[in-house]
């Protein structure tokens, strides 16, 4: 993720949104973010994640929300 995004806050992103700024969405929910993260995008590569890695991913960014 650290390729594109910034993971941790108070940090840049390089070319995607910031993981912090992300959390902070109204719409970003465990749900909206699942299936972010199962669908294609043009501008981000499909990664094939297992489910125990996208639920850590979801786990992370909804923890950057109380920050």
């Amino acid at each position: 993720c650290t390729g594109c995004h910034s993971v941790q806050p108070k940090t840049v992103g390089i070319f995607a949104a910031d993981f912090a700024e992300i959390a902070k969405l109204p719409s970003t929910t465990a749900l909206s973010l699942k299936v972010f993260l199962q669908t294609s995008h043009k501008d981000m590569p499909n990664f094939i994640l297992q489910p125990g890695e996208a639920d850590d991913i979801v786990a992370y960014i909804l923890s950057l929300k109380r920050k």
